[in-house]
């Protein structure tokens, strides 16, 4: 194609100029490193490019001088060109189905050998081997968008995010290409177990060109401030996408604090996926090690093994999907490759994580298999409660296994994917705000993210089901007296629950006990002491956003922090109003701001409140199992609502016309025989 390239080498360079340069070097490469000379060179390139609805398309190649040849003579291009052409303008998506299968498999050998020997002589000898097998796959088919790949010219190097200002007035456009390079890593330490895979080489998220003989670098980590950072007190208050994902990036020399990585992390997923994100900072990371000197590498990779050590342990779940996982595995061969000492910490690293992923499997399976086996018990007899002699504290400890049991395995990306699923589009005014080349991003991110709650539901469900548990093994009994004995006994042990501190529990008892089948048992509860339930009734009341509750909470809280023993360590918090306190906490102020910045003031707040029930959920339960016990929890059948409010009906007759006719449809569905 006809163009030409004008070059302007050795311009003068301003003192503001070399000092960007001087402190971008330091930032990236260390306070140690010295800068022999700074140049300034201006390429300008001019170029043929056809307008696509508002979108510059270079033509190059075969294709663009067809195209162009066409256009000259006044004729239309085939179809074949027409399609290469809007794909090229982003207006032509061609959907691809994308099937990614992902197995693991490790096994462990343990062989016990026995001998038995006199004066040296071997009598008899015994060999006891055991092999343990931990396999972990997944499938996953989706159908994906191409994004819209814009030809760009070199991978960013250190030109090109010095500040500076041109002082001979020469405009030039310089377009950057992501590095096609990928970035290892390894973990110090994992509280829980976890597992990692893979880097592919893909094009970089961040495909875009820049005005001006070069960008911004500095940050606060060096001492100066970007641009396209807002900061007060030290703390970024917000900044572009971009900048913030070079905040995370750690340096040979300095590291980004904890509480911004938590933060980042948390929000990073409704801009762009996980897989993308670990992808960018690949890349990052990959520039940073070529550019420095070998004497910076293990400062270097300690730094960014720190960091991914608290992403996995934070976020394990980004790493169930394969373009995630091949993302790791590339990012640790890089610190392999610039440090070898790290290589016993990923092996570590690589099998915590795979026993990690292997228990989500199988509590995933545990799960469906635990529904399964309720759905077909439902509207059978529950367990008769008034023949067991069961101690309300022991109920309540193994309430408490249950709920840990459940919010074990409750991620706090979880929370953030809710609220991604409850806006799956952005609406008008966010999408002003996005770039074009942003937005498809953006949205496939929510899009994604939305479908990642199944532990939360879980844990929801596992709500749902003690309320109705409570209320049937109520109805169930034909004998007021009865029906008496088993409403005093929940409501010991909903006080119990309080004292252990499972106020999830106690709400999860006393809204089975506020159901209208069972609260309109009037004649039974004339027999119940008032005085015990209004008690744990007032914890219910939402006046003042649940004071009554908050006090209560906040006093358990305090004895957590303080205590020694593990017993009164527990905090398990009435689940629907935290999730309710984050909603607010989410929809009380934009992700991103009019500038286009994303807020990390609201990303902050919602991480610490998120941080506090992490804190929380990962307590271990002090208590001894009692199998017999959980067993009725998880598999005791229930009544359905409906059949709920039939049996009340047959307990006690209906008392107004409304009632009545309820009671007349119910009676069709459910005849007695």
């Amino acid at each position: 194609m006809a163009g030409s390239v004008v070059k302007y080498v050795g311009l003068p360079v301003t003192e503001q100029e070399e000092a960007a340069a001087i402190a971008a070097v330091h930032d990236m490469l260390g306070p140690g490193q010295e800068v022999v000379s700074v140049e300034k060179n201006v390429c300008i390139r001019e170029e043929e490019v056809l307008l696509v609805n508002g979108t510059p398309i270079t033509l190059e190649g075969e294709e663009g001088q067809a195209i162009k040849d066409c256009l000259l003579k006044g004729s239309i291009p085939n179809q074949d060109l027409i399609n290469h052409l809007l794909m090229k303008a982003g207006l032509l998506l061609r959907p691809v189905k994308v099937s990614t299968e992902l197995n693991v498999k490790s096994s462990t050998t343990h062989s016990e050998n026995v001998y038995l020997h006199k004066n040296g002589e071997i009598l008899d000898e015994n060999c006891k081997e055991k092999k343990e097998v931990n396999e972990y796959s997944s499938k996953v088919e989706e159908e994906w968008l191409p994004v819209n790949e814009k030809l760009t010219e070199a991978g960013k190097s250190l030109r090109d995010r010095l500040k500076s200002t041109d002082s001979v007035n020469v405009s030039d456009k310089l377009d950057t290409l992501c590095l096609h390079r990928g970035v290892a890593s390894s973990q110090d330490s994992l509280d829980i177990d976890r597992s990692f895979e893979s880097y592919d080489g893909k094009e970089s998220v961040f495909n875009k060109s820049y005005d001006g003989s070069s960008a911004s670098i500095n940050s606060e980590r060096s001492g100066g401030k970007s641009p396209h950072l807002v900061y007060k007190d030290g703390v970024i208050l917000s900044g572009t996408l971009e900048e913030l994902i070079h905040e995370l990036v750690p340096r040979a020399h300095s590291s980004p604090p904890d509480s911004y990585m938590f933060s980042f992390l948390l929000s990073s997923r409704l801009y762009l996926t996980p897989s993308q994100l670990l992808g960018e900072v690949c890349r990052r990371a990959d520039q940073l090690a070529h550019m420095m000197s070998p004497s910076s590498h293990p400062p270097f990779v300690s730094n960014l093994v720190r960091m991914l050590s608290h992403w996995m342990t934070w976020f394990p779940y980004d790493f169930q999907e394969e373009a995630t996982m091949a993302k790791m595995r590339k990012l640790s061969q890089l610190c392999v490759a610039r440090d070898s000492s790290v290589q016993t910490r990923v092996t570590q690293l690589l099998q915590s994580l795979l026993k990690h992923l292997t228990a989500v499997e199988k509590h995933k399976q545990y799960v469906a298999k635990i529904r399964k086996t309720q759905r077909e018990s439902e509207d059978s007899s529950p367990v008769d409660l008034s023949s067991i002699t069961w101690q309300p504290s022991m109920v309540a400890q193994q309430l408490t296994h249950v709920e840990l049991q459940y919010l074990s395995f409750i991620g706090p990306d979880e929370f953030v994917n809710a609220f991604a699923r409850d806006f799956d589009t952005i609406d008008k005014e966010e999408k002003s705000i996005f770039s074009s080349n942003l937005y498809s991003e953006a949205v496939e991110a929510r899009l994604r993210a939305g479908k990642k709650t199944s532990n939360l539901e879980s844990y929801i469900s596992w709500f749902n089901r003690l309320s109705f548990l409570i209320a049937s093994s109520v109805c169930c009994h034909k004998k007021k007296k009865h029906r008496v004995r088993t409403i005093e006994f929940w409501i010991e042990v909903a006080r119990e629950c309080v004292n252990i501190g499972n106020f999830n529990s106690m709400m999860g008892i006393i809204s089975g006990l506020n159901m209208n089948p069972i609260s309109r048992l009037k004649r039974t509860w004339t027999k119940i002491h008032s005085g015990k339930f209004d008690v744990l009734g007032h914890q219910m009341d939402p006046s003042s956003n649940f004071v009554s509750y908050r006090t209560t909470l906040q006093a358990a809280v305090s004895r957590s922090e303080n205590a020694t023993d593990k017993k009164q360590r527990v905090v398990i918090p009435f689940f629907s109003l935290l999730i309710k306190d984050l909603y607010f906490v989410n929809e009380g102020c934009a992700s991103k701001l009019s500038n286009g910045h994303i807020n990390m003031e609201k990303a902050r707040t919602l991480a610490e409140h998120i941080s506090q029930f992490m804190k929380w959920k990962d307590m271990e339960c002090p208590y001894e199992k009692i199998s017999r016990v959980l067993d009725y929890f998880e598999r005791s059948p229930t009544y359905s609502s409906d059949y709920l409010e039939f049996e009340s009906y047959e307990l006690e007759p209906p008392e107004n016309p409304q009632e009545k006719d309820q009671y007349k449809e119910l009676k069709v569905n459910f005849k007695k025989s």
